[in-house]
């Protein structure tokens, strides 16, 4: 390896504007951890191919650096700098190759690569359970819940006083109310990563099923047009 080319294939030489170049190459020079070693010595038309040299020093050193990029296991600024430019790709509705020759030693997916989780969205909301654990001795107490299709809910916490009243209901279903921090799959499913806890209700042991034959068989005496005489009394 002595000169790499990274070619991206939505621009020409004439038509990549210099900055986005420029934001390019330095993505690429972190990524690749050598800047010292790494020359910029032209730009190749038909598809945009800066064209980098490399000393001989550094050879074996990038070399590996690019393979730990490939395999996910390269120092952090070196991966996050990858997906930097995956993302700058996307948006250019392109992809890029990194060659040494006319053998692609990395691939840059962009367009063609599918959108990724999105971690780390706060908001607040509630979540349903029966609490199977409460315990711990630091400030925020660790809560665990059992869903109803028979799912471990973990990463929820109430500070000491809620905890102390959520252990009264062990074992029994509640709904808890608080700030929740949730990740977006690929594929578009929703899971929580850490909840802290406000407040609760208890909610009926009773099954749906029972609950709602309960609710028909109240038996309610109605106007003749009941919406009728509710849309007139909010007019009043």
């Amino acid at each position: 390896m002595r000169e790499l080319k990274w070619k991206i294939d939505a621009y020409t030489a004439e038509t990549m504007p210099l900055d986005r170049l420029a934001e390019y190459l330095a993505q690429l020079a972190t990524m690749l951890g050598e800047p010292q070693h790494v020359h910029l010595i032209r730009v190749e038309s038909s598809s945009t191919k800066p064209v980098l040299k490399i000393d001989t020093e550094a050879v074996e050193r990038l070399r590996q650096r690019v393979e730990d990029v490939r395999r996910g296991v390269a120092p952090k600024p070196a991966l996050q700098s990858y997906r930097n430019i995956n993302s700058m790709l996307r948006k250019d509705e392109a992809r890029a190759s990194l060659l040494e020759g006319t053998a692609e030693i990395i691939q840059f997916p962009g367009k063609d690569e599918a959108e990724g989780p999105i971690s780390g969205v706060q908001q607040r909301g509630s979540v349903d359970g029966v609490i199977q654990k409460v315990g711990g001795s630091r400030d925020w107490v660790p809560v665990q819940l059992r869903t109803m299709d028979e799912t471990t809910i973990t990463g929820c916490y109430a500070k000491k006083q809620v905890a102390k009243l959520l252990g009264s209901h062990l074992f029994e279903p509640v709904r808890l109310h608080g700030r929740g921090r949730w990740t977006r799959t690929a594929t578009g499913e929703w899971y929580l990563d850490r909840f802290w806890v406000d407040t609760f209700d208890t909610l009926s042991e009773e099954p749906l099923p029972k609950v709602v034959d309960a609710l028909r068989a109240i038996k309610v005496k109605w106007q003749k047009n009941p919406v009728a005489d509710i849309l007139s009394e909010e007019n009043d």
